[in-house]
């Protein structure tokens, strides 16, 4: 539901990224991630965003991911979604190629 809300559909990026801070701030448990994990909005906000870009994997651990890291991880979630007929297969696929997104779901059941 929350992946849902987070990819409303908007007339800009805007409005894309105003609805993302307001959903940011409604959600409890996605407000304590991101006081968490300082790099968690920068990497959410670029997924948000849904710029179609090259694939690359991201091997760094959960607790070691820089906020460019986060970013890349970001961006990689709209190709894996692109490569698969299932959004829950394009979502394994993000998961399996980036280490910390794979250790954020195992930490944080909700969050796949």
């Amino acid at each position: 539901v929350l992946g849902c809300d987070l990819l409303w559909k908007a007339d800009s990026s805007k409005q894309r990224m105003q609805r993302f801070k307001e959903v940011t701030e409604k959600s409890t448990a996605l407000r304590e991630l991101c006081l968490r994990y300082s790099w968690m909005k920068a990497m959410l906000g670029t997924a948000v965003e849904g710029s179609l870009s090259r694939n690359r994997a991201v091997g760094t651990k959960l607790i070691c991911i820089s906020e460019k890291e986060a970013i890349r991880i970001g961006k990689n979630l709209v190709p894996s979604l692109m490569t698969e007929q299932l959004a829950s297969a394009g979502v394994n696929e993000w998961r399996v190629q980036n280490r910390a997104v794979n250790e954020l779901m195992e930490e944080q059941v909700w969050f796949e």
